[in-house]
């Protein structure tokens, strides 16, 4: 899966010489074997919002599939959720168990999920604690919130007590444009078990969040290869997209892209029948493709695929009959980049 690169020059030379650090960390630690990860994922009724455009859900989703995809495929992961669809504080869910997983297998869990209902943070920490208890193993807790537990529990003070208790984990949280108060409790979360937190406030953010998270769960035992001019652990990126650190060096979608797009559809369609939309344009990891009504302002959107699920995607028309348009959206801007008539009938 392409990452975006949105570094300006000065950032990039910044993150190259972060990541040598930590690479130097890694090395120190040595570990004598590699760490499970096991993903937390918010799914409380505030991720329904938005950074840059793009749901908040989405954007914690991407980055966990993006980060499996970066470690060894022996590494196991597992994935909990909670908020979604319940307003009990006591229930969480187990979207993957802990062990090797697929990009595929990812995407299906992931994409059963929906923003609704409370914050049960400390519920789903302490499910995961239980696992790492059970498994007794290294492990990192990759944490992806927009805020606190709303539940009334104390998720610092059980971090606290279990890493008293012996539990090696560290949890490494990504937050998503949190407030003050969040950042404060966080925070402790985060160095109570030696992890880190870090505040995304633009999707830009995003890769240098999981640069630091990616060397964090690395086996630091393995023979190291250059990368882009630096020394990386083998074997522990299957692709350097994450860490690329050529100045003017582009994948996917840029702030303001210019490049143009054009969406090759059908121009009638039978209500409710399913259609494939071609497309051509900049192929932004956010970018998509909304089906709206011809008259809906520009910035509202419709039933929409993200272009990365392919060229084709296919479409379904609605019940309704009418005139409607199909737009190629850059998912960073929310430009709408080509529209394309459709008659629905």
């Amino acid at each position: 899966m392409s990452v975006n690169s949105l570094f300006s020059y000065s950032m990039r030379v910044l993150f190259l010489a972060i990541l040598c650090g930590l690479i130097a960390t890694a090395q120190a630690r040595t570990p004598a074997q590699p760490m499970d990860v096991i993903a937390i994922i918010d799914t409380s009724g505030s991720m329904e919002g938005r950074i840059n455009g793009v749901f908040k859900l989405h954007i914690a989703t991407d980055a966990i599939t993006r980060l499996s995809a970066h470690l060894p495929e022996s590494r196991r992961i597992g994935a909990i959720s909670y908020g979604a669809n319940s307003q009990r504080c006591d229930q969480i869910q187990t979207l993957l168990p802990l062990q090797s997983h697929s990009e595929a297998q990812l995407d299906r869990a992931f994409n059963q999920l929906r923003a609704s209902g409370p914050s049960a943070l400390t519920a789903a920490l302490r499910a995961a604690l239980l696992s790492i208890q059970n498994h007794n193993q290294p492990t990192t807790v990759v944490l992806v919130v927009d805020g606190v537990d709303s539940c009334g529990s104390d998720a610092c003070a059980l971090i606290r007590t279990a890493r008293n208790q012996g539990l090696d984990f560290s949890v490494h949280i990504i937050g998503l444009r949190l407030n003050s108060a969040a950042q404060s409790e966080l925070r402790c979360i985060a160095e109570a078990s030696d992890g880190e937190l870090h505040n995304i406030r633009n999707i830009n953010e995003l890769d240098f969040a999981l640069g630091h998270i990616v060397f964090a769960t690395l086996s630091t035992t393995t023979p190291l290869v250059a990368m882009n001019g630096q020394d990386t652990p083998a074997g522990s990126l299957r692709t350097p997209e994450l860490i690329t650190t050529t100045p003017g060096g582009t994948s996917g979608t840029s702030a303001g892209s210019t490049v143009p797009a054009q969406i090759d559809a059908p121009e009638r369609i039978r209500r409710s029948e399913s259609f494939r939309v071609h497309w051509s344009g900049p192929g932004g990891q956010w970018d998509y493709v909304t089906l709206i009504r011809e008259d809906a302002a520009e910035g509202e959107y419709g039933y929409y695929v993200y272009v990365r699920e392919g060229n084709p995607l296919t479409f379904q028309a609605p019940t309704e009959t009418g005139q409607f348009e199909l737009r190629y959206v850059d998912g960073m801007t929310q430009r709408t980049l080509d529209r394309h008539a459709l008659t629905i009938h």
